[in-house]
């Protein structure tokens, strides 16, 4: 898994590539969502047009990262899930938990609006 960080107006996007899955995926997911916080982020939108595949590791550090992000005050909301990703987050209820938008535009315009 990779990811590249891109700030924008208030908000972190964090656009995510490849796996989220047992090994290595879930750590560089904890490890990124972390070092945003670290830098004093109150907004991260996840990206996840480019996430591949995603594992229970993956969802349960997905899981993790959310919690912990909440109890700090910062938002992490999910955007761009491909089918077969918005599928899991489905069929395990999470797209309830989560706040899920179908492109960056969209939930910047439902943060600008909250403001």
């Amino acid at each position: 898994m990779r990811s590249e960080i891109e700030q924008h107006d208030g908000a972190v996007i964090v656009k995510i590539k490849g796996r989220i899955d047992i090994g290595e995926g879930d750590v560089e997911l904890r490890n990124t969502l972390q070092g945003v916080k670290r830098a004093g982020a109150r907004h991260i939108l996840l990206d996840m047009s480019k996430v591949t595949h995603m594992d229970s590791s993956g969802i349960g550090e997905l899981i993790s990262q959310y919690s912990d992000l909440r109890s700090s005050g910062v938002d992490l909301i999910l955007t761009c899930l491909k089918p077969k990703i918005y599928d899991l987050m489905t069929v395990t209820r999470l797209i309830t938990v989560f706040p899920i938008y179908d492109s960056n535009e969209d939930a910047m315009q439902t943060l600008l609006q909250a403001a």
